[in-house]
């Protein structure tokens, strides 16, 4: 009995984790497509490179909080 109670935990705990993923995953694609837009902005002239640089300081700590929601998660998969 324990076992299965442990083992719906960690089942529990990892769909939590992976929509915490999927909503941070998107706010990094969100991010993403900024910075593509910047840089197409600012190849094309509408706009400075200050533009790019602040939807760069936006997209790295997106990419970071990902990071840091993705590896707790995964080590769930190897307590499981």
């Amino acid at each position: 009995m324990t076992a299965f109670h442990e083992v719906s935990s960690v089942l529990t705990a990892l769909e939590k984790r992976a929509q915490a993923e999927a909503k941070q995953a998107r706010a990094v694609t969100a991010s993403t497509d900024a910075v593509q837009i910047a840089h197409r902005r600012y190849r094309s002239g509408l706009a400075s490179y200050y533009e790019v640089l602040e939807a760069q300081q936006l997209l790295l700590p997106a990419e970071t909080q990902l990071a840091q929601i993705r590896a707790p998660r995964l080590s769930r998969y190897v307590q499981l």
